[in-house]
């Protein structure tokens, strides 16, 4: 009996908890909704207070966007404002450089050109006026009064050293033209002169003929002359400077003739002429030449161990007179200018001599000496 009852008991006990379990199942499902959609309002708040901000800030870029812009026009505005400032101040002041230019240009041109166009007079007036006192004492034909003159073909050759016909032959191996030149005591400096500076002009490159005049002006060669039985001379330094850049520069002007053909005549012309005939064939070329020539010699031969056998070197300075000592110069000028030096020595109508010195050189110059003077010789391919 107690076992029933105690189960009965239990029983009323269990349908009394049931009530209470489904209010607290009730009160937890309502908490649960809550809390679920509090995120959502939360999340909806957010998003609306988002596009409320990004429509404030497209507000503002588009404000700060017109002020830029406005920004922007105003300093193009002062820009141009300034740009057209400046193109007025640089067209007045072209004007103005104009009116100077052609107000004041000529005498300041004239300022400048007229010291140079007077150190230019003064040595070419000294050498027109060694002229004066020596060669043109003289009475030549007007035919001989050509420094060097027109160039001649082996027929002539022969006829001029009165060769037989056999000498001739011979003698075509080594040289078959020629040209004459003026016998006025010069003509040795006259015969190797030309034709060095014809290798300088015609056969060595621009920088091979730069190198060479850049290496005469650092060497402060000297360009004394004295004329025998007068009281002429040139032997002072600021003049022999002054007329030794006159000879270089006339040379620096020949070589840079583009035309070969036009270069030949007007180096020719220039140096055969023994009188003015224009302001740019004004007759001095030879002279200048032959006081450069001379010079040069006297500054080879005092590097040679050979010089004390030149014995009479004052001669090199000698206007119109030849040293007796040529050999050893012929040797010294070939050895420092690298040319093969072909001297041929006319004996009589049937023999010659041939000494040759730097025989290994590229370039060549063949002298023809007839006792008491020199020529210029040619070997021309198509007469071999």
């Amino acid at each position: 009996m107690n076992e029933d009852q105690t189960k009965i008991e239990i029983e009323e006990d269990s349908n009394s908890l049931v009530p209470i379990l489904l209010i607290l199942l009730l009160l937890i499902i309502q908490f649960i909704q809550r809390w679920s959609k509090k995120p959502q309002i939360q999340k909806q708040y957010l998003v609306e207070n988002d596009e409320h901000e990004l429509q404030e800030n497209l507000l503002n870029k588009d404000q700060q966007k017109k002020q830029d812009n406005q920004c922007q026009k105003n300093n193009y505005s002062v820009f141009n404002e300034k740009q057209n400032n400046q193109n007025e101040i640089f067209l007045k002041f072209k004007e103005l450089q104009e009116q100077i230019k052609v107000q004041y240009e000529p005498q300041i041109y004239n300022q400048i050109q007229k010291p140079q166009q007077l150190i230019c007079n003064n040595s070419i007036n000294k050498i027109m006026e060694i002229y004066q006192n020596s060669s043109q004492l003289r009475f030549v034909e007007d035919e001989y009064k050509y420094y060097i003159r027109q160039f001649q073909e082996k027929s002539d050759l022969k006829r001029n050293y009165g060769l037989t016909f056999q000498a001739s032959l011979k003698l075509y191996k080594y040289c078959n033209a020629f040209r004459e030149v003026r016998g006025d005591g010069n003509c040795f400096y006259t015969a190797f002169g030309y034709q060095f500076l014809c290798i300088l002009l015609f056969e060595y490159t621009f920088d091979q003929f730069q190198e060479f005049i850049d290496k005469i002006r650092k060497s402060d060669l000297p360009m004394k002359i004295f004329v025998t039985c007068k009281d002429l001379k040139i032997d002072d330094k600021q003049l022999e400077k002054q007329l030794l850049e006159e000879f270089l520069n006339r040379l620096t002007k020949l070589k840079q003739i583009d035309d070969i053909t036009q270069r030949q005549d007007s180096f020719n012309t220039q140096f055969a002429a023994y009188e003015k005939q224009s302001e740019e064939i004004d007759g001095c070329l030879y002279g200048l030449s032959t006081i450069f020539f001379r010079n040069y010699s006297n500054y080879i031969v005092d590097l040679s161990i050979n010089k004390d056998a030149v014995f009479d070197r004052d001669n090199l300075f000698k206007w119109e007179e030849e040293c007796n000592s040529n050999e050893v110069v012929i040797a010294e000028l070939a050895k420092q200018l690298n040319v093969f030096v072909q001297l041929i020595f006319f004996q009589d109508k049937d023999n010659f001599v041939v000494n040759e010195y730097e025989k290994d050189k590229q370039h060549k110059i063949i002298l023809l000496i007839k006792p008491g003077h020199y020529n210029i010789g040619y070997l021309k391919k198509d007469q071999q």
